[in-house]
Order: structure tokens, then sequence, then C-alpha cells
């Protein structure tokens, strides 16, 4: 992983949802290696940000909590939720899922673009894990300075890009 120091970071963990990966024939099956969130929180993504940075932490319903102890190991704090609407229905054990949720945080006292943005991202969904484009163009309104994504799916201008998956689009 790069080291940065960066003063904006984007992760989308490959969360474990257990018995998905167990099951051959589960419609939410992930075609990437997950993580437990021990392993994700062991992250040096606290290491990689500058002193005065923010994060965008990428989370489902289902994670919530154990996107907030990530948080607590990495040293950040939180500030608000950006909620991804999507357009079209997506998977759920308990209800079928239209969002995303994107955990703005941060550490130290990074400076922040002031703009009209809401805590609602109103975008069609993507292909399993792709983020939409609206939300980097937020992100590179709202957040100056270096960016890196981890765990990121394709190569974006100007950022730094790391993982198994970063060319995949």
């Amino acid at each position: 992983m790069p080291t940065g120091p960066f003063r904006v970071i984007v992760i989308d963990p490959p969360w474990q949802y257990g018995t998905r990966a167990e099951d051959q024939t589960h419609r939410g099956r992930l075609t990437y290696p997950d993580m437990t969130t021990d392993a994700i929180c062991q992250m040096p993504v606290g290491d990689a940000a500058h002193t005065d940075a923010i994060l965008w932490l990428w989370t489902t319903n289902a994670f919530m909590r154990d996107a907030f102890q990530c948080l607590d190991a990495w040293g950040f704090q939180e500030k608000t939720i950006l909620t991804w609407v999507k357009n079209k229905m997506g998977l759920g054990d308990w209800l079928r899922g239209k969002t995303e949720h994107c955990i703005f945080a941060v550490k130290g006292k990074p400076t922040v673009t002031l703009t009209t943005q809401t805590t609602v991202l109103q975008a069609d969904g993507r292909e399993h894990s792709r983020k939409p484009d609206a939300f980097y163009a937020m992100v590179e309104a709202l957040c100056p300075g270096s960016k890196l994504e981890i765990f990121a799916r394709e190569k974006r201008d100007g950022w730094t890009v790391w993982g198994a998956e970063s060319g995949k689009f």
C-alpha cells in the first residue's frame, strides 16, 4: 500500500459477508477476496494519511458498526455520512438495498471546500463495487490535496490508486 502522506483517502474495504463466500450459488457472492474487520482495521490507513486528512470510508448497512471500528483504529473522527441512493434495487438479506454509505471522517484539521453538496448522492448503480463518477467529482471539488484510493477499481487522473482490481474498469 502506498505510504503517503495523503490529504484525501477513499477506501472501499472488501467486507467479509461470511455465508456469501461459502455458498457458491449465492447471488451476492463476492468475486474478489474478502477481509475480516480486524484485518481491515490493521491496515496502515492512518499511517498513509497526512496529519490533516480527510477519509471517505465506504460501507453497507451490514457493516456500519465495523466501519466505525475501523475509523477508531485508523485515528479518524467521523463527521457525517454520504448516502448513495441507487436507481435500481440491489441485494439484501432482510430488505433489498438501494443504498451504500460513505462515512466522511477527518484527522487533524483538514481543508474542505464548502459547497451545496447534501448527504445524498443520487446516481445509477454500476458494476459490483464500482462507485459513481459523481462521487469522485464531488471529492475532487470538496477536498484539495493528494488523493489515494485503496481497493480502487479503476485508475483516475491525479490520484494514487492501490488494489488488485485498480485496472478493472
